[in-house]
Order: structure tokens, then C-alpha cells, then sequence
């Protein structure tokens, strides 16, 4: 499998900026774990976390390797992992402080149980194994929608799994909510791009109820990281209008 080229942010807002300086400066030993780094959220969270350098290291759990010549790019970490038995690698993961969960597949491409396999077995053993590592942020990308009561298989295993991370008992957890998925995808997605083109309708009527861009769930993902707690332990959840919102927010 060829390697996936990452590129830095072009621009990056000054409310983004400063809210990045001040939490390296309180925070200069942090540590962040990208799990699902080459997918559409989670190579958008690479990048904007490289592009602002916040975090002392980036540690990516990938089974392709990255390609980033942008700023910080001694702060990148690559370890091939093997999600089906994540234990192996809790040493790898041992100094991560936050980390951003963006694994995710379909049944389309996964089947239904690749698809409970990597949305919900992945996802829970992963955060079980950072747990007893110590990491304190946990933050996921789940879906809008997810509910764990129903009748539709798709938001209903987010919803088990946004509930079973609940129960782990992080300091803090961030479960992210988008809707449909904005982006110039690596693969072709022919379904998607049917759905793309409605939904695009829909929002000129009423925006931001039924998509939002990657790269806007990402940098949600990365300044919510940011942001000071003051009593933990925390959960806090963004449905796709939240995401919106927090994003515009960082220009």
C-alpha cells in the first residue's frame, strides 16, 4: 500500500493560534495519539495538529505510513499498529495525554461485522488500553444520530459505543457528532456522492443541519483539546451544529 501524503494548513486563524500557544505553554509535555490518522477526520486532525505544533509529540496508530514535510515534522511519531490486538502497543502509547479517535468504516466496504469490528471493538479496546495507560482526554468522532436504541444498525452501534466510552471514566471525554462528511475523499464513494448533491440542496435552505467539512470537525476536535477544565471528570458531546458553531469561531 502506497504511502499518504499530508499537507500543512495554508492558513491558520488567530483565535486558533492563540488558544494552541497558550495550551503549549501550560501544557509543554503533551502528548496526542491519532487513532484512524489516513482517513478523511483523522489525517485533517494530523494536519492541524502538526501545522500548530501545541502538542510535544504526534503519535499516529497507522497501517500505511505518512508522508508530512510541513512545520514540526520531528514532532511526528508513526507506529505500525495492529488494532486487532492493541494491547501489544500500550507501551507505544504510554506518554499519550489526549488522544483523537477518528476510526470508522462502512458495512458497504466492511461488511456488518468489519464494520462493528473497527466502529465499536476497535474503539472501545483502544480507549480501555489508553485508560489504564493514564491518558486523561479521550476525544471521539461518532456520528449524528448515534443512539444505542435504534432500529437503524449504523447510529445504533455509535450509539453503544458512545456509551460504553461514557462508562470508562476518562477525566474528560469529547464525543463529536457530524453529519454527512464534506471532502475530496482518496477513494469513490458513488452513493455519497448521490447523497453529497441533495444534501447540498438542503443546506441552501437550512445550513449546516446536514453536512459539515472534515477539515471543521477536525479543528473542532483539535481547539476543544485546547480548551481549560476546570472540574473533571467531563463529557462533552457536539452534535453538527455545535461543530459548526465552535469551528467558525477559530478564524
Amino acid at each position: 500500500m502506497s504511502s499518504l501524503k499530508i499537507s500543512p494548513l495554508t492558513k491558520i486563524g488567530s483565535a486558533y493560534k492563540e488558544l494552541s500557544e497558550a495550551f503549549k505553554a501550560s501544557n509543554p509535555a503533551a502528548v496526542a495519539v491519532v487513532l484512524g490518522p489516513t482517513g478523511e477526520v483523522g489525517r485533517e486532525v494530523v494536519r492541524n495538529l502538526l501545522s500548530l505544533g501545541a502538542y510535544s509529540k504526534v503519535i499516529v496508530a497507522t497501517r500505511r505510513e505518512l508522508e508530512y514535510d510541513g512545520p514540526n515534522s520531528d514532532k511526528l511519531v508513526q507506529v505500525k499498529v495492529d488494532y486487532d490486538n492493541i494491547e501489544k502497543h500500550k507501551e507505544d502509547f504510554k506518554e499519550a495525554s489526549t488522544c483523537f479517535c477518528c476510526l470508522g468504516t462502512t458495512r458497504g466496504k466492511a461488511g456488518k461485522e468489519g464494520f462493528y469490528k473497527v466502529d465499536h471493538d476497535y474503539v472501545i479496546n483502544s480507549a480501555k488500553m489508553l485508560k489504564e495507560n493514564g491518558l486523561r482526554h479521550f476525544s471521539m468522532c461518532s456520528a449524528q444520530g448515534a443512539n444505542p436504541s435504534s432500529m437503524f444498525y449504523y447510529p445504533k452501534v455509535k450509539g453503544q459505543t458512545d456509551d460504553e466510552l461514557k462508562q470508562l471514566g476518562f477525566e474528560r471525554l469529547t464525543i463529536s457528532r457530524p453529519a454527512f462528511l464534506v471532502c475530496e475523499r482518496e477513494e469513490s464513494r458513488p452513493m455519497e456522492r448521490f447523497f453529497g448533491a441533495i444534501i447540498s440542496g438542503v443546506n441552501k435552505l437550512v445550513p449546516n443541519l446536514m453536512s459539515v467539512s472534515t477539515a471543521d470537525v477536525a479543528r473542532a476536535m483539535v481547539s476543544d483539546s485546547f480548551e481549560k477544565v476546570v472540574q473533571t471528570p467531563v463529557v462533552t458531546i457536539y452534535e453538527n451544529k455545535d461543530i459548526v458553531e465552535h469551528a467558525s469561531r477559530l478564524d
